[in-house]
């Protein structure tokens, strides 16, 4: 399967990845949630060239993650502000950081520590079950097809879920 045709896959994931799986995307997506908003911040904050950051931009705005808004300001004419779609991946960035917290930085236990400001306590990122409560791991999860499929969206989800049937979880 090529890049470009993720975004037509019966699996969620991949079709995810096909809208934030490069890595200036999410980097670009994360400097959203801190506040930047101005092609030129992107640029100098991420060191990004004009022409890949002014791609990046298209496509997210493009997906519906960014909207554009004129700003008025000859100098900065545009700001990219994160939409519902965008403002969603926010546990996805906070994931991505707790990992990279824990096995990408031997010399220190975080580079960078997250606090939530209305009670104080530092975060942790953690995927329960909203009926039990009990924390999530793979082996502990059915996958099945979703509801109002087409036909052919079901064959598809079906055949994907079949090819790995027997399959054991790692966790």
């Amino acid at each position: 399967m090529k890049w470009h045709d993720l975004n037509e896959d019966a699996c969620s994931i991949a079709r995810t990845l096909s809208v934030i799986g490069d890595r200036w995307t999410i980097l670009i997506i994360k400097e959203c949630f801190w506040g930047v908003s101005s092609f030129g911040e992107f640029h100098c904050r991420l060191g990004i060239s004009k022409a890949l950051l002014s791609q990046r931009l298209k496509e997210l705005v493009a997906v519906g993650v960014l909207v554009r808004e004129d700003t008025g300001d000859p100098f900065a004419r545009n700001a990219y502000k994160l939409t519902r779609m965008g403002k969603d991946l926010f546990p996805v960035i906070m994931a991505m950081a707790q990992w990279g917290n824990a096995y990408l930085n031997p010399q220190a236990k975080d580079l960078v520590r997250y606090r939530h400001k209305p009670c104080g306590e530092l975060l942790k990122v953690e995927t329960t079950c909203k009926a039990c409560g009990e924390e999530l791991r793979a082996r502990d999860v059915a996958v099945e097809p979703g509801e109002d499929l087409s036909d052919e969206q079901r064959e598809k989800v079906e055949a994907a879920i079949a090819s790995v049937r027997g399959v054991k979880p790692a966790v």
